[in-house]
């Protein structure tokens, strides 16, 4: 792919996380002004800093272990083809700046936005099946409580319990739900590897998000995209070096 291609398909993924991002920000103002006890948050709540970004940084060495260990794995077992090397150093580049808009967009949009409008639209759809007739909880809320909050705290090692299981209402981690299998869905290019991957990632920048902010969450998942970026670079120029020997 050229230079003009490459910044045509970034151009064009900015444009389309831009008009979903304000769609969604559109969706949430309308739902605070006819709704505005339905979203237990202020609108800019998910931005403030629990700690610093360095804190973050070190609490998430475990996805950076993983995600260096399995992309070293892959690159040791698999070759590039003569192209890829050839332009590896334009791979970086273009790994650089798919990884400040993944980082930055995805973040805004799965661990903010989407998130609180699932809080609204879980507890709207949980209302629509009998919540309202029987005045107590509909079926979305049972669902929660009873198996998927479960499912979800099992999988995640019980880290997220008290996000899960959050103080404020069952509809807070029913949105984490939500958000984070629309987050995993968009990552099914990946294959199966990584389709799964995204999931437990995707969990992991939701803790983030929680307790140390949303700016937090960018970083790491910044840093996460560019840990491939730089090793499959890394692969790329040791074959070059290795095919002209």
């Amino acid at each position: 792919m050229n230079i003009q291609a490459k910044l045509e398909e970034n151009f064009g993924r900015v444009a389309s996380f831009t008009i979903c991002a304000a769609m969604l920000a559109i969706f949430i103002g309308l739902i605070n002004f006819f709704f505005p006890q339905s979203i237990p948050y202020g609108f800019l709540d998910a931005w403030q800093s629990h700690d610093t970004l360095w804190a973050a940084v070190l609490f998430s060495w475990p996805i950076f272990a993983w995600v260096t260990s399995f992309t070293v794995l892959v690159a040791f077992f698999t070759r590039n083809s003569e192209r890829e090397n050839l332009f590896a150093e334009e791979y970086l580049k273009d790994g650089i700046v798919k990884s400040a808009i993944a980082g930055f967009f995805e973040e805004i949009i799965f661990r903010w936005l989407l998130f609180y409008s699932a809080i609204a639209t879980v507890q709207f759809f949980n209302g629509i099946f009998f919540a309202w007739w029987l005045m107590h909880f509909g079926i979305g809320e049972w669902l929660y409580n009873t198996i998927i909050g479960h499912v979800v705290n099992f999988f995640t090692f019980g880290t997220m319990h008290d996000i899960l299981f959050h103080p404020l209402g069952w509809f807070i981690g029913s949105a984490v739900v939500v958000s984070n299998k629309n987050f995993r869905e968009g990552h099914k290019y990946l294959g199966l590897i990584g389709y799964v991957n995204s999931w437990f990632i995707g969990m992991f920048l939701f803790y983030v998000m929680f307790h140390f902010g949303l700016l937090a969450a960018i970083v790491i998942h910044f840093i996460y995209d560019m840990i491939i970026f730089a090793i499959s670079y890394v692969d790329r120029v040791m074959e070059r070096m290795q095919s002209k020997k």
